[in-house]
């Protein structure tokens, strides 16, 4: 799956992401308050909608290429009125905007369009289905909507929650037993957009031997006294863990000494290091990898040694960054610079707007770039 273009835009206060394009290896560069990580967080909220997320008004459009190759568009508009529901248990306000337009194309044929009275679905009319919801959710099943779906769904972004040391991998034990038997008769089951990286790496060290010495060899290269990798599973001690039957799952490390750091007291750099190359290693290469700041926590050590990894991935990536070494690192040609005006958020092509025959290194470059200090 590969994401090809973008557009997004808040109807609540107005933010735009103009229409942009991805490539098999995107950077996206510019100043603090550019947009960078506004244009992630669109990502993330259209993902939210796909997954039936009620949601605030919206409108959007991606364009993606599927695991088996069709070129899907899917665009939509969440209507700016709100819908206001209290839960009568607790008393919550939850306010959220019904669906005014949806629409889906797939090898340019018309699949889905949905505006105002108008619902059709392969050129019949739909039966009422829930308004306040993504139609595209609700047909997922559809036997020639599901591969767009589990395309899309496959998406990777690798945020605070998966990278950080201090958040604790929690998992269903029901979950575990369902991966556990899918994983003994197919090992790709640990490729698969069931299991996010930190379960990967639970599954690769007991299904896949060979694979898991490479990536612990991998992060020997990078960190001194390293040995391996060692994830445990273990009963929760949440409040609700009895109830509900929730297991605890850390990734911890060992040393060349034999000395056993538990999650918790490994490094945020070195810890979002490990997660990263994991992602890269046992993931699938059809899932796209998102993530934004990717020099945040990371040590100037480690940050060649992660992007090598990132840059030589069989997928597509997508990254964020104002790092130096980073940016001087990569090609011009993966960067997409953003800059903003006003509420509008813009990307453009370095190779356009640079002097590639200039001796200055790539990011000083950048920074005397016209658009990159918003002339």
């Amino acid at each position: 799956m590969k994401i090809k273009e973008f557009y997004y835009k808040d109807l609540q206060n107005g933010v735009e992401v103009e229409k942009l394009t991805f490539d098999d290896f995107s950077i996206l560069v510019g100043v603090s308050g550019a947009g960078k990580t506004t244009i992630i967080n669109g990502i993330r909220e259209i993902l939210r909608i796909l997954k039936g997320r009620k949601n605030h008004s919206k409108k959007w459009y991606i364009k993606f290429e599927t695991h088996s190759n069709s070129t899907v568009e899917w665009e939509g508009v969440l209507s700016t009125e709100y819908n206001t529901f209290i839960d009568d248990e607790d008393s919550d306000t939850e306010t959220y905007a019904d669906l005014e337009y949806e629409k889906i194309t797939i090898d340019g044929e018309l699949l889905l369009l949905i505006d105002g009275e108008q619902k059709l679905f392969k050129g019949e009319n739909l039966p009422l289905l829930d308004q306040t919801i993504s139609f595209f959710h609700q047909l997922r099943n559809d036997k020639v909507l599901e591969n767009a779906y589990k395309s899309m769904h496959s998406i990777v972004m690798l945020n605070e929650h998966v990278y950080s040391p201090q958040y604790m991998g929690i998992i269903r034990e029901s979950k575990f037993e369902k991966l556990k038997e899918k994983c003994e008769k197919k090992l790709n089951t640990i490729q698969g957009d069931e299991m996010d990286t930190r379960e990967r790496i639970y599954f690769a060290s007991l299904f896949n031997k060979d694979k898991f010495e490479y990536f612990n060899a991998i992060c020997a290269s990078i960190f001194s006294n390293f040995s391996e990798v060692v994830p445990v599973l273990s009963d929760a001690d949440f409040p609700f863990s009895k109830k509900t039957k929730i297991k605890a799952l850390a990734t911890n490390i060992k040393l060349e000494s034999g000395e056993i750091i538990q999650q918790g007291d490994i490094s945020s750099g070195m810890f979002k290091s490990i997660i990263v190359i994991a992602e890269v290693i046992f993931g699938s290469s059809l899932n796209p990898i998102i993530i934004d700041e990717i020099e945040n926590s990371l040590g100037v050590n480690c940050l060649p040694s992660v992007l090598d990894e990132l840059e030589t991935a069989e997928r597509q990536v997508i990254i964020t960054t104002h790092h130096p070494k980073i940016i001087n690192k990569v090609s011009l040609k993966c960067w997409k610079i953003v800059s903003r005006d006003g509420s509008k958020v813009k990307t453009s092509a370095a190779t356009t707007l640079i002097d590639s025959k200039s001796h200055h290194d790539n990011y000083m470059k950048l920074i005397n770039s016209s658009i990159y200090n918003g002339k």
